[in-house]
């Protein structure tokens, strides 16, 4: 699944809201953690929204074709 918001649209709380409601349904599913791929700079600007958004960098995706992305993880019990 990709979640995405279009440079005409960013700042104005569509992202925030897009995560907000993904987390909770992934909450009322019973999901304890999710995690997410995005690119591996940090002055990449989802590097920085996750981050903001309380999202932990764990590291790099190793495998698939995915591989050399950020990962980034969140728990879900808070």
């Amino acid at each position: 699944m990709g979640l995405f918001v279009l440079p005409e649209f960013e700042n104005q709380g569509i992202g925030r809201a897009l995560m907000e409601i993904t987390e909770d349904w992934f909450k009322k599913q019973g999901i304890k953690e999710i995690s997410l791929l995005t690119g591996n700079d940090p002055t990449f600007r989802a590097y920085g929204f996750y981050l903001h958004l309380g999202w932990t960098a764990v590291g790099l995706e190793t495998e698939g074709v995915m591989k050399g992305e950020m990962k980034f993880a969140r728990n879900l019990t808070y």
